[in-house]
Order: C-alpha cells, then structure tokens, then sequence
C-alpha cells in the first residue's frame, strides 16, 4: 500500500507547462521574417546596375594609350627653354662681393695678440743657456 501514494507527486509538476502558454513569445518571431525579405531585394538592385556600366570603361580605356605616345614627343621641345635657368647663377655671384668686405675688419683683432706670445718666449730661452754652458765647459 506504501507505493501506490508515490504517483500523487507528479500532479504538482503540472504548473510548469502553464508558462508556455504564454503568447508573448510568439510575437517576436514575426518580427524577424520582415526584415529578411527587405534585405533580399535591396541587394539584387544594386548588383544589376554595376555590371553594365563596368563593361563600357574598359573599351574606352584601349583607345586613349595611342594618344599619350604622342604627348612624349612634345616633352623634348621644353628642355630647351630649360638652359634660360643657368643665367640666375649668374646673380649669385655679385652677393660673394660682400662678404669681403667684412673679412676686413677681422685682421684688425689679429694684431692685438701676436704682442702677447712674444714677451713668453724670450723668458724661457734665458733660463735654457745657461745650463748649456757648464757642460762644455
């Protein structure tokens, strides 16, 4: 008789399913599917205009190469107008004038010590003979 009470608990169990029953959930999927097929037909517009206008460019691009050879050509004729340059060099010149003016001035300052050395070394000469002579002697 003790077994059979143990099948009463399961009853309790029941409540959980009570909660699924909730709608709530079931809306947000709906949501969802909308946005997907927005996507979809957005993406194939865009693709479908690209490609055509890529295949013109490239036909258009052959013939403009034979027209730059031709420029090159043109190019020499400037280098010419290019020797005009050298004659600024010419300028540059008169400026080294003036900077020999001031080398001038400097000579003066290099008097002034020479007068210094000259009283040192006739002291030591004096000192030095002296010894000298003994020597020999």
């Amino acid at each position: 008789p003790s077994p059979p009470p143990a099948p009463p608990p399961p009853p309790p169990r029941s409540p959980p399913p009570s909660p699924p029953t909730s709608p709530p959930p079931l809306p947000p999927p709906s949501p969802p599917p909308l946005q997907p097929p927005a996507t979809p037909p957005s993406s194939p517009l865009p693709f479908p205009p690209p490609s055509p206008p890529p295949l013109p460019p490239p036909s258009p691009l052959p013939i403009p190469p034979p027209f730059p050879p031709p420029s090159p050509p043109p190019s020499p004729p400037p280098t010419p107008p290019s020797t005009p340059p050298p004659s600024p060099p010419s300028s540059p010149p008169p400026s080294p004038p003036s900077l020999p003016p001031p080398l001038s001035p400097p000579p003066s300052p290099p008097p002034s010590p020479p007068p210094l050395p000259p009283p040192s070394p006739p002291s030591s000469p004096p000192l030095a003979p002296p010894p000298l002579p003994p020597p020999l002697s």
